[in-house]
């Protein structure tokens, strides 16, 4: 009859509420004065406790609730969903249910889920829909302060509390308020009794791999993995441990079949990298060995035993561990060769990214070596018919220009060449007037000492002979020097090295371009002098360039290490203004 279905919601609803306050109330009674860790450490949310302590609440009262429809049941087909299972997830994390947001429907999942839907007095079916998620959503999210149950009914309070809450509440605040412990990492999903295994061979001849062990409805969250091969071991325990770093544990994996049995034993110092060797107890020398002994048998017994229990994820039990049919190893090997196709790919196309980058840089260097070359060939022409053109003294002094960096970029080489000749005649005419008046000098000292009575006959012999030899010496040097085409090599060097002397210092050859560009760079690259006024900085650097170019043309001194800044100096003194 309608009126007795409902009678009998209504009573259920009361008996639901007054069992969700007495539950409020004894969380309440037994709270701390300081707020808990909102995780446990694996991912479970714990209530989080009030401040004060009050008496249990008393039953809320009944509100008239018109009698809903019966709620239709949700589909078991969106507990396989992983996106509507996530976002369930997710709001009932949000509502304070402790629950991983991992997509997976599992044991944990459906309670919270059924754990809801009694909260909100729906038909507890623990199973995800698009309807629950609907109500999800619509649910507010609690308060901190309140607990889920008793987020509806305002507990009573006795005297005696009241009295002490208000003191409480004039107490200091920073006497009340203590730090929140550190969130832990929150817990794995309870591993199933039942497991699958799946060989995965990363070594071409098959002498190593690994046995991934996983849940078979979930066969992306890996229990754990046994490596074997090349006499290295290695067991990797996903749930091993939350946090073991920096912490050894030790442990014992012991893997049972009907034909015989695989004992590892190892250490743990990560829940990641657990690394050991086979007991000497194992009856299985290579990895072919191991694998023919899981797989002739087709199932086999796996436990974790260690002398750390807390630790250990997988606690005391032993896990029956199934081989997967020739069918889905088959799609295991063929994802394993995909994805290692797909490496093979990636590396390929990076490898020819790399060789055409290289061969791009290769061409690009040739090509600048074939324009250097040609401009190289072209100087070289153009030398050559300088050179052509000069004296023998002009064509050491042009290769003398060329050779040397500074003089190409302070003269003009071919004019060196040129003009190299009148200096040396120059050079050459007052070495013959110096040694002409040596020898003239000779004479008269000749003269003197054969009129001094003071001196014998012995001793006035013995002068002229002396003097009259280095007259004869200076003779012979001036019938050299005075015949150009008789000249060797190492006379023409040092005639030329001397005239340069003063052909570096005469404004004949000397050139501003490289000058002006050089300070015109230089100005440019630093900042403009706050007391330079009423230009703009390439004005400034413009006129610095200038000043530095035309000290250097006018000025008669020739070029050393302190010309650059000498020029430089006169530009930025004469740009002030």
């Amino acid at each position: 009859m309608p009126g007795t279905a409902s009678a009998d919601w209504l009573d259920k609803l009361k008996e639901t509420a007054k069992d969700l306050t007495d539950k409020a109330g004894e969380a309440l009674e037994n709270a701390e004065p300081t707020a808990p860790s909102t995780s446990d450490g694996e991912g479970q949310v714990k209530k989080p406790a009030t401040t004060a302590a009050p008496a249990k609440p008393a039953a809320p009262e009944p509100k008239a609730v018109a009698a809903p429809a019966a709620p239709a049941q949700p589909a078991v087909s969106g507990n396989n969903d992983k996106t509507l299972v996530r976002e369930t997830q997710k709001e009932l994390k949000r509502l304070g249910y402790s629950i991983a947001v991992d997509g997976a429907y599992g044991p944990n999942t459906k309670k919270q889920i059924i754990a809801f839907e009694q909260s909100q007095n729906l038909a507890a079916s623990g199973n995800a829909s698009a309807e629950l998620l609907a109500t999800l959503k619509a649910t507010p999210t609690p308060q901190a302060a309140t607990t889920t149950a008793a987020t509806a009914v305002a507990p009573a309070t006795t005297p005696e509390e009241e009295k002490t809450a208000e003191k409480k509440a004039e107490e200091p605040k920073a006497a009340q308020t203590k730090a929140e412990p550190k969130k832990s990492e929150p817990a794995p999903a309870a591993i199933p009794d039942i497991l699958e295994a799946v060989i995965v061979n990363d070594d071409p001849n098959g002498e190593a791999g690994w046995i991934m062990i996983s849940a078979p409805e979930n066969a992306e969250a890996t229990v754990a993995e046994i490596y074997f091969g090349e006499n290295k071991y290695r067991h990797k325990f996903t749930y091993f441990s939350s946090n073991i770093t920096n912490k050894e544990i030790p442990f014992e994996a012991h893997i049972t079949t009907q034909n015989g049995s695989y004992n590892y034993i190892g250490r743990c110092y990560k829940y990641t990298d657990c690394w050991g060797e086979p007991s000497p107890k194992v009856s299985v020398q290579t990895y072919k060995d191991f694998i023919d002994l899981i797989n002739t048998a087709g199932i086999f017994e796996f436990q974790i035993v260690t002398s750390d229990p807390a630790a250990n994820r997988f606690g005391d039990k032993t896990y029956k561990v199934h081989m997967p049919t020739p069918e889905k190893q088959a799609a295991a090997n063929k994802a394993q060769q995909e994805e290692v196709d797909k490496i093979a790919a990636e590396k390929k196309i990076e490898a020819e990214k790399i060789a055409t980058a290289k061969q791009a840089e290769a061409d690009k260097i040739a090509a600048e070596q074939v324009v250097i070359a040609a401009a190289k060939k072209v100087e070289e022409d153009q030398n050559k018919a300088i050179m052509a053109e000069l004296s023998p003294e002009g064509k050491i002094a042009f290769a003398r220009c060329i050779r040397n960096e500074y003089a190409k970029k302070y003269y003009s080489c071919s004019c060196l060449g040129n003009e190299i000749d009148q200096y040396v005649d120059s050079t050459i005419a007052k070495r013959v007037k110096r040694l002409t008046q040596l020898n003239s000098g000779f004479e008269n000292a000749i003269q003197k000492n054969n009129a001094n009575p003071k001196l014998s006959a012995e001793r006035k012999a013995e002068l002229e002979k002396n003097m009259r030899k280095k007259i004869e010496e200076q003779k012979q040097e001036l019938e050299i020097i005075q015949n150009k085409p008789s000249w060797n090599a190492t006379m023409r060097q040092e005639a030329v090295v001397s005239a340069e002397t003063y052909l570096h210092k005469a404004t004949t050859c000397k050139i501003a371009d490289s000058v002006r560009v050089e300070n015109y760079n230089y100005c440019q690259k630093y900042k403009m002098p706050d007391y330079v006024k009423g230009k703009t900085k390439a004005e400034y650097c413009t006129c610095v360039s200038d000043k530095a170019a035309e000290y250097w043309v006018t000025s008669s001194r020739g070029f050393d290490s302190g010309v650059a800044t000498s020029a430089r100096t006169v530009g930025l003194h004469a740009c002030r203004k």
